[in-house]
Order: C-alpha cells, then structure tokens, then sequence
C-alpha cells in the first residue's frame, strides 16, 4: 500500500468496493479457507469515456483481457 496514493475522494469511493471486492473473494471464492490467497490490482485509467460510463451506468465490466465489455443500466 505505500506505492499507492489514492487522495478524496476517490478513496471514499474505491474503499468499500475494494473492500466488498476482497470479501467477496475471500468467503465465495476460496471458501474462507486460510492457505488459499487473494491477490488484487487497482489502477487508474484515464479517460473521458469511462468516466461517462461509469457515472450514468450501474456497472461497467471487462472480461476476456478486455475483449468483452458488459454494461448494465
């Protein structure tokens, strides 16, 4: 964590997502067991698109390295 430098408000908006995100993967993805490891990346990507789809969409989601884009209103 000290490499990284998230200022308000954007920290006020990323930590509980981070924080449901890794619970998540903790209690349903490895079954709460203590030997399994969660691992995680944040960065920031600018742009003024994503910026537009994540404030007017309830999700925004990138799977197959990025090849597939999932939007939810």
């Amino acid at each position: 964590m000290d490499r990284w430098t998230i200022l308000p408000p954007e920290a006020k908006r990323i930590e509980p997502c981070l924080d449901e995100a890794i619970q998540n993967a903790i209690v349903w993805g490895n079954g709460k067991d203590p030997a399994k490891k969660v691992r995680f990346r944040l960065w920031s990507e600018d742009g003024r698109g994503i910026c537009i789809l994540l404030y007017y969409l309830s999700e925004v989601a990138y799977y197959d390295s990025g090849r597939t884009l999932v939007l939810k209103a």
